[in-house]
């Protein structure tokens, strides 16, 4: 078939990374297939991580305020 354009690369790595899997474009080498599992690992890394981070801000207390002048 024709060469894939860019946007048929972004479109398969979304619906990688978000865990979709539709089924229209899948990797065919075991190369790919590789590249396929390692870019959906990271994807689900990056996401837990993201998520940890947001709800540790907002769970964690204010750091305490510095008075200007020693008591």
């Amino acid at each position: 078939g024709p060469a894939p354009h860019l946007h048929e690369f972004l479109y398969f790595s979304v619906i990688t990374m978000t865990t979709l899997g539709f089924g229209d474009v899948i990797a065919v080498t075991p190369a790919a297939r590789v590249l396929v599992m390692l870019e959906a690992m990271s994807g689900q890394l990056f996401m837990a991580v993201f998520v940890a981070r947001l709800v540790g801000s907002w769970a964690a207390p204010p750091p305490p305020e510095k008075d200007a002048a020693p008591k």
